[in-house]
């Protein structure tokens, strides 16, 4: 057939693909405990689990930071700095970069955003398979104060 491609070549690439997502389930899903080949007098990380902008953007600081909306957002009722999404960018490496990106959509069940080990750290890894991430700081429910709440869209 004229333009299909070769049984092993399409073989060879859905073991590639099942393996990828093998490995970011492994990542996900297979976490050691908390300590876990650390020495006791090691100093403990505590992830940056918060939707505070400023507290973002202090601990991202020199990642571009790419505001989606150039002033309120559309459907906002409040102007609070919370309710402005922004995507924060980690570009790969020049060596190592394959044109892919991935936005990255930190956790928090909608109260809070988990911007290291779901954001930053996440960027990081997909960086060092030359793949462009960018970490995507969302609206949250009722944080601070701000009036934008469940149904208004969270982007």
């Amino acid at each position: 057939m004229a333009g299909s491609l070769p049984r092993g070549e399409i073989e060879t690439g859905l073991v590639r693909a099942a393996a990828a997502f093998a490995i970011l389930l492994g990542m996900l899903f297979c976490v050691p405990p908390a300590g876990m080949g650390q020495s006791r007098n090691a100093p403990q990380h505590k992830p940056l689990v918060t939707p505070d902008p400023a507290r973002i953007d202090s601990f991202l600081r020199g990642v571009e930071k790419i505001e989606l909306w150039p002033g309120v957002p559309p459907q906002s009722v409040d102007t609070d700095p919370a309710d402005r999404p922004a995507l924060y960018a980690f570009p790969a490496p020049r060596g190592k970069n394959t044109g892919t990106a991935v936005v990255i959509c930190p956790g928090g069940a909608y109260l809070t955003l988990a911007v290291d080990h779901e954001g930053k750290q996440v960027a990081e890894w997909l960086n060092s398979l030359g793949v462009n991430a960018f970490v995507l700081r969302y609206r949250v429910g009722n944080w601070g104060g701000t009036k934008n709440t469940f149904p208004v869209p969270y982007w």
